[in-house]
């Protein structure tokens, strides 16, 4: 019986540190991540759309070559302005998404400001890759631009 209970608390100490463990990596994923989504965010607002090719997930490559994929960031650039403030609304771990295999995931969400939008939210997926460096898998942003008529929320 003694035996028993020894096991038992040993098992759940064991389970214990295993639960500790995984809350410590998956915050530290989260911060590595937002590390990464925040420079490339600043990358794509300084025009350095070439480095932000670079920097994307091999899924997001092999669907657009980089000289189509540039000109779209910097048609994004012109039509939204200068960034005037970014500002972290929400991050969160996933060892899967949907329709994608599992691996590790965050997503990073920010509201921000920009010269010509009077509304601005954007959301970067990212994927760490095999060599354990997180790639932008997707991005995408709901904006209104001020001079905009049409109250209607955009997505992109």
């Amino acid at each position: 019986m003694k035996l028993v209970l020894k096991i038992t608390l040993l098992f759940l100490l064991f389970l214990q540190n295993i639960h500790s463990f995984s809350q410590s990596n998956t915050s530290k994923y989260i911060q590595e991540a937002h590390i990464v989504s925040t420079s490339w965010l600043n990358d794509m607002n300084e025009g350095k759309v070439g480095k932000c090719y670079k920097n994307l997930s091999n899924e997001v490559r092999i669907l657009y070559d980089s000289i189509s994929w540039c000109a779209y960031a910097i048609q994004i650039n012109k039509e939204f302005g200068e960034k005037k403030k970014r500002l972290l609304t929400n991050a969160k771990f996933h060892s899967s998404l949907q329709g994608m295999e599992d691996g590790f995931y965050v997503t990073v969400s920010y509201d921000a400001k920009f010269k010509n939008t009077l509304l601005f939210k954007e959301t970067v997926i990212l994927k760490q890759d095999d060599q354990a460096k997180w790639r932008i898998l997707d991005y995408s942003y709901e904006y209104q631009l001020k001079q905009d008529d049409d109250p209607t929320i955009k997505e992109k």
